[in-house]
């Protein structure tokens, strides 16, 4: 469910940049328990954290843990960060 129709779009090419290379390094079970437990884990904190009658919408949480997982595995590898850092931007 996605309140507005750029929020899907966002979330989707999002998912369409950072999906395949976070899969091509953790492996595809790897990927889809990093994908679940963000997911997840962004939604528990919008419950705790947020106000009472906000809902959580979209896929959100998971795509910023791909974000995250992108950010330390470039670290990791000591890639050049200045693409990740204009993709943010």
């Amino acid at each position: 469910l996605h309140q507005e129709i750029w929020h899907i779009g966002v979330n989707m090419l999002s998912l369409w940049f950072l999906g395949p290379a976070v899969e091509t390094m953790l492996g595809r079970a790897r990927f889809l328990a990093l994908y679940l437990i963000a997911g997840v884990g962004g939604s528990v904190a919008c419950y705790l954290f947020a106000a009472p009658n906000l809902a959580s919408l979209g896929a959100s949480g998971a795509i910023f843990g791909l974000f995250g997982a992108t950010g330390i595995l470039v670290l990791r590898v000591r890639a050049d960060v200045r693409p990740f850092v204009a993709l943010l931007v």
